[in-house]
């Protein structure tokens, strides 16, 4: 089995699989890119924001779902 290897900015290589025509590789790599950006940015506002240890919220944040983050991240604006 071959497996992907990304290198680089993540819209870079989404853009070169979109042109090649590999469109389902093109979504998953930005929806993978923007689901971690989500979690990351949850985990700095509640070790930040809320100061909480880093490793609770890491932990917390693991477990929730993307739709979940992006509500909460909403939410706290």
């Amino acid at each position: 089995m071959k497996y992907i290897k990304c290198t680089g900015w993540p819209l870079t290589r989404a853009t070169q699989a979109y042109n090649d025509e590999y469109f389902t590789e093109a979504i998953q790599t930005i929806h993978g890119w923007i689901e971690s950006q989500c979690h990351e940015m949850l985990k700095l506002i509640g070790a930040s924001h809320f100061k909480t240890k880093l490793s609770d919220t890491w932990d917390i944040t693991d477990e929730i779902s993307l739709s979940n983050i992006l509500k909460i991240l909403f939410i706290l604006g």
